[in-house]
């Protein structure tokens, strides 16, 4: 294997941390002058970062409404404009093998990258707990795909006509957000007592917002209550089949 002239620095996942180390990391290089020596490689299986914290939009936005006011460019960012100002090299590649032995990683476009530091930055996976047809049946709000899929589960509904029932497993600050939303939205803002949407908010812990200030946390519910969410907390989701769950 011929000599490389530089050291790679690999970092594997453009989210939140992963962008972040990238970046900083070439900027210091940069800074000390040391980019004939290193280079810093990012690596993601999407050309985009996902801005997470804004999903809930996107699942409650008609996909008309949403191409109108450009949605997607503010829930979606190309990565190589987050890195234009920055001297980072982009591979757009899913991450097949990972040798740590020989310090190489393997990518589903056939490449394999040597490095010298690895950054292991590919974020986490929606945990079902092992609930019997929680997996199957259920749709998660982590990703740009998994957002739309939930609008595009909506949309179908009411389109039809039939009554839209959402329950939403967790009561953090994500759970409560879209829980909101979702009523909003299917209800287009109508007199609510002829409003046939139902959202339900579950969360294991006493109270939703585990972590926040007893006083954010009574105030959310006084309005959720209001907008007509129904909380249930206590309790644990045991089952789910393709119409129900106990």
């Amino acid at each position: 294997m011929p000599e490389r002239s530089r050291k790679t620095v690999l970092v594997l996942g453009a989210g939140f941390g992963g962008l972040r180390v990238a970046r900083k990391i070439a900027r210091k290089l940069r800074r000390l002058d040391l980019l004939d020596r290193y280079e810093v490689v990012l690596v993601d299986r999407n050309d985009y970062h996902t801005y997470t914290p804004t999903l809930y939009e996107l699942a409650t936005t008609s996909k008309e409404t949403a191409d109108a006011i450009k949605l997607k460019s503010i829930v979606a960012f190309p990565i190589s404009e987050l890195i234009a100002e920055s001297p980072v090299r982009f591979i757009k590649a899913e991450v097949e093998l990972l040798d740590l032995k020989e310090g190489d990683v393997h990518l589903s476009n056939g490449q394999k990258l040597t490095f010298d530091c690895l950054v292991f930055a590919l974020g986490s996976e929606t945990n079902f707990f092992d609930v019997p047809g929680l997996k199957e049946h259920a749709l998660d709000l982590k990703t740009f795909e998994g957002a739309r899929m939930i609008r595009d589960a909506l949309s179908e509904r009411r389109a039809g006509g039939a009554p839209v029932r959402v329950v939403i497993g967790g009561g953090g600050s994500t759970g409560v957000e879209l829980g909101a939303e979702i009523l909003e939205w299917a209800c287009e803002m109508r007199d609510r007592k002829v409003c046939t949407a139902t959202v339900t908010v579950i969360d294991v812990s006493p109270t939703i917002l585990g972590g926040f200030d007893p006083r954010v946390v009574q105030a959310v519910e006084r309005r959720l209550k209001e907008l007509g969410v129904e909380i249930v907390t206590n309790e644990t989701i045991e089952s789910v089949n393709a119409k129900s769950l106990r």
